[in-house]
């Protein structure tokens, strides 16, 4: 019987199995100090993205507070270098005809209408000899908040002073005015002739500083002593809650000076625990202008980013 034949065993040399180790052992090295240092310089570049994001969103919603404020500070320095031109008009016809010239002017109804700016609610002439001439619109009434600061501004107008009040309910509720006061012939050091006065709405001043309604925000105005005298409001959240108990608006009313800032609040609304993101910046009055909307809004992009 023929011997069965087998092939010759193949032997792997001594040490080869310790060699495919070494081998695999280099080559897992080599993959973790590739992937290792691309993992983290790609988490680290998320994380300068998602720091530039943010930072990116608070200076933009930092600037739609300060594109109001200016705006509404430039159109308050429109109606008073407007007025200021009106005091110099009847300095003007005093000049060349006496105080009786300008009283005849100002008695005429029509020629008074004729002063009243779309912006404005009153123009009023006060002769230092007495009287009163007034031009209101829509013959509204003016309360007595809009009657005593005109009087005041009246007195300080009497010792050659410019004034702009704070603002002042007039007309029907959520409408507020300011209340302008110049004298007329002693700016410059001479005899007074009178005094001229206006009440500005600041309805349309803030409708074109807010231009587009801004989707989510709430955009609102106080005075320095924490007045709303302005506001967007589509969720009603002003109406629900003391705004004043906001930390923005607790800091630029206890700040002696009034500055821009972006910060973060909590408040408890309707029983739901709700974070904001808030701006302000100031106005050339000293009045707050206020940016806010939720955080789960403002990061919105930050989020996604994130996902």
């Amino acid at each position: 019987m023929a011997a069965e034949v087998r092939a010759p065993e193949r032997r792997w040399p001594m040490g080869g199995g310790r060699r495919f180790r070494i081998v695999y052992t280099l080559l897992l090295v080599l993959l973790v100090t590739g992937l290792v240092p691309l993992s983290i310089a790609a988490w680290k570049q998320i994380a300068i993205s998602r720091e530039s994001l943010i930072t990116s969103t608070q200076e933009n919603q930092l600037m739609v507070a300060a594109t109001i404020a200016r705006s509404l500070s430039s159109s308050l320095e429109e109606a008073r270098v407007q007025l200021m031109k009106l005091g110099d008009l009847f300095e003007a016809m005093i000049r060349e005809g006496g105080p009786e010239l300008l009283k005849k002017v100002v008695q005429n109804p029509s020629t008074m209408s004729s002063y009243l700016a779309s912006d404005m609610v009153l123009v009023r002439y006060l002769p230092a000899g007495g009287g009163k001439f007034d031009s209101v619109r829509d013959h509204m009434v003016l309360g007595e908040d809009a009657e005593r600061v005109l009087a005041q501004g009246a007195e300080q107008a009497k010792r050659g002073e410019t004034t702009l009040s704070d603002p002042i309910p007039v007309g029907p509720p959520g409408a507020f005015a300011v209340a302008f006061s110049t004298p007329v012939g002693s700016r410059d050091g001479g005899a007074g002739h009178g005094t001229l006065q206006s009440l500005i709405d600041l309805g349309p001043l803030w409708e074109r500083a807010v231009g587009p309604r801004l989707l989510g925000y709430t955009v609102y105005a106080l005075d320095g002593r924490g007045n709303l005298f302005a506001s967007l409001d589509e969720e009603g959240v002003l109406g629900r809650i003391d705004f004043r108990s906001f930390d923005i608006v607790q800091k630029f009313l206890a700040a002696p000076t009034k500055s821009k800032e972006t910060s973060d609040f909590s408040v408890t609304l309707d029983g739901v625990t709700r974070d904001f993101l808030a701006s302000v910046d100031a106005t050339n009055q000293g009045w707050g202008i206020f940016v806010q909307v939720e955080k789960r809004l403002a990061y919105s992009s930050v989020q996604a980013m994130i996902r």
